[in-house]
Parts: C-alpha cells; sequence; structure tokens
C-alpha cells in the first residue's frame, strides 16, 4: 500500500488543480439506478420502474428506468456540478462516456452472493451487485488509459459517488429471518464491502469520492412490513418509525464514517467526503410541512394502495392507485421517494457534494 500512496501523492503534486468535476462515476442500488436494472437480461423489461407510471413527472411522462416519478439524488448532483445526466452503463458498455456514467443497479447489495449464502442469507434480488459494478468500471476505463499515472491523469476531474448500498443486503437478512443482533453483527460485512469498493477506486486513480450512508430504513413503508413480520421486528418511536431497523442503519453509517475516516488518514492525495443521506430524510419525516410535503401522507407512497397494509399492491401494477400531486408526497412507491424528496435530500448535500468536487 505504501507504494500506491506514494504513487497517489506524486499524482496530485504533478496535476493541475481543476476545480468543479468534469465527469460523474456512480455506483450502488435503486435510490441512483438511472436505467440500469431495466436493462439486464431477461427479467429488466418486467421490471415496474420499465413501465408508468414511472417517470411520471419527467418530460413526456417516459419511464427511463428510475425508480421514481422523476429525477435522483445523482440527477440533482449533476446539475449542481453543472455535468450532463449520467447515462446507465448498461446502454453503451463500450462507451465513451466523457462526463461520466452510472454504474447502479437496482436491487444491488455490497456483498457478493457468495458471501451472503456463507452467511445463511438468501439474497432478495439476481443483479449485478457493487463488486461487479466495480468490475464494469475497471473495464470501462482499461480502454481509455493504460497506467496508474494515466488513470490518475483522466479521472483527475472524475467524481466517484459510491451509494447508498447496503439495504439490500439488510434486507435479505430480515427476509431470511435473521434477529435484531445476528444482523447487527452482519452489518460490519456490508460496511467493509463498500469500503473495499472505495479502496478499489482509489487504487485506479480516483482522488474525488463521496460516500453515501444509508436512509432510516425504519420510516420505509414496505421495510417496516417486512421488520413486523420479521425476526427483528420492535417498537415504534415518536416519529412513527421502527426503532430496530433504524438503529441498524445507524449503526452502519457509523462505521461507515469510522472507515472513511480511516481512508483519509490512509490516503493523504485523496478527498473521500461522507454524504448523510439519514439525517436528511429523517428531517422529511418529522417536520414535512416546512419542506412542502403533506403530514397525513409521510407514510403513504403516492403510487401504490396508498396504505401501509398490502404489500403485494405495488407501483407499476394494473391495481396501483396514483396520487395527485406526487410532490406532496415523501415516499413514491413504498420503497423509493418522489423527485420532490430526492431533491430535498440533494439541497442538504449541497455543502458536503461541493467539498468533494473541489
Amino acid at each position: 500500500m505504501k507504494f500506491l500512496v506514494a504513487a497517489i501523492i506524486l499524482c496530485s503534486l504533478s496535476l493541475e488543480v481543476t476545480g468543479f468535476v468534469e465527469s460523474i462515476y456512480q455506483f450502488g442500488d435503486s435510490l441512483n439506478d438511472v436505467g440500469n436494472a431495466i436493462l439486464l437480461p431477461t427479467i429488466g423489461p418486467t421490471l415496474p420502474a420499465a413501465r408508468p407510471p414511472y417517470g411520471e413527472s419527467l418530460p413526456g411522462k417516459k419511464p427511463t428506468g428510475r425508480w421514481s416519478d422523476g429525477l435522483l439524488i445523482v440527477d440533482r448532483i449533476a446539475e449542481l456540478l453543472n455535468v450532463p445526466l449520467l447515462p446507465p452503463y448498461l446502454s453503451n458498455p463500450n462507451g465513451p462516456f466523457p462526463n461520466g456514467v452510472n454504474f447502479a443497479v437496482a436491487g444491488a447489495a455490497a456483498l457478493n452472493f457468495s458471501v451472503l449464502s456463507s452467511q445463511g442469507i438468501r439474497p432478495l434480488f439476481p443483479v449485478p451487485g457493487l463488486q461487479d459494478q466495480i468490475g464494469w468500471f475497471k473495464s470501462y476505463l482499461s480502454t481509455q488509459c493504460s497506467t496508474f499515472t494515466d488513470c490518475c491523469s483522466y479521472l483527475s476531474s472524475s467524481l466517484f459517488v459510491i451509494g447508498e448500498i447496503g439495504v439490500n443486503d439488510i434486507n435479505s437478512a430480515i427476509t431470511s429471518g435473521k434477529t435484531y443482533q445476528e444482523i447487527m453483527e452482519f452489518v460490519p460485512l456490508v460496511v467493509n464491502a463498500t469500503l473495499q469498493a472505495i479502496r478499489d477506486v482509489i487504487a485506479l486513480g480516483a482522488r474525488k469520492i463521496a460516500v453515501a450512508g444509508n436512509l432510516p430504513i425504519g420510516c420505509q413503508q414496505f421495510t417496516m412490513l417486512d421488520y413486523n413480520n420479521s425476526a427483528a421486528a420492535g417498537p415504534y418511536d415518536a416519529d412513527g418509525c421502527l426503532q430496530n431497523p433504524n438503529k441498524i442503519a445507524t449503526y452502519l453509517n457509523q462505521l461507515l464514517v469510522s472507515g472513511i475516516f480511516n481512508l483519509t488518514v490512509d490516503f493523504p492525495g485523496v478527498k473521500v467526503v461522507y454524504l448523510n443521506y439519514y439525517d436528511a430524510f429523517q428531517g422529511l419525516v418529522q417536520i414535512p410541512a416546512a419542506f412542502g410535503f403533506d403530514p397525513k401522507t409521510v407514510f403513504q407512497p403516492c403510487c401504490g394502495n396508498g396504505v401501509l397494509s398490502d404489500a403485494d399492491v405495488f407501483c407499476g401494477g394494473a391495481e396501483a392507485a396514483l396520487c395527485g400531486d406526487p410532490d406532496e408526497f415523501i415516499s413514491w412507491d413504498g420503497y423509493h421517494l418522489t423527485q420532490a424528496a430526492y431533491s430535498k435530500i440533494a439541497e442538504y448535500l449541497t455543502l458536503p457534494v461541493l467539498s468533494a468536487a473541489l
């Protein structure tokens, strides 16, 4: 690792400081998937995000593979940094991607299937995970540069956004019957996989990295249902969210922040910044009216059955109802958020994003 640290420092010293980024590389799951999942062979076209009313708030009301009515956090980050919206990697794996590309896949886990299986956990979704996404990036980068110095130069104006990632690992543990304590003991494995992905992109030449923490998963409608029927169930808090899953998310985020600090010590030539999704989302739940949301709909999805009682009626199905105004709702489909909610979270993250980008 000493050689890598020295190479990073030399690279940083030899390159001109370029200010804002010119390209973004996003890794993660459905919170930032802009279309990769619906491009997967066989299952892609059958996914809810491939059909209306997903994309309801986009021009032409056309579904793009975003798991929302409109734009996502990564889209707002791109707008903030004056970078064109990122294409999904699977739309053209050969590139080129002069302004970056999005590798995130809905349903992706931080851990690979073999590790999950070794823990007695059945993966919820058979889709490319974080490790696969890093592999895609390596494959693409090999077509653009050949040495570390060349790649460091190529990526000098690039921002890497890792996550949010890990919630699908946690939800897989829940549906596999793991107890609260077992899941808490499992969390460090999830965080270590995320930290390893960060090390991987650093080793490839990344110098500006933003790492997103997890949302308070105990405040998400269908996750609440999963927990209520699981061995990990627990009491509700004052906000109306389940305490145990939020404790799991908090623990995960704490470990992630600690790991990020260690990375900044290990790699002084690299900037790694934490994006606090948890607090940003919790604010929407606690004082929804202050952000323009209807307090009566905090725990109701805009698209779906509209009440927290039946997880079988999911957005995109023939029987799924659609609310009158998605901008008044925090939740889009019970798992994912509306464009309005994502926009508020992105606003909250403005300073750390700019810090990472500079």
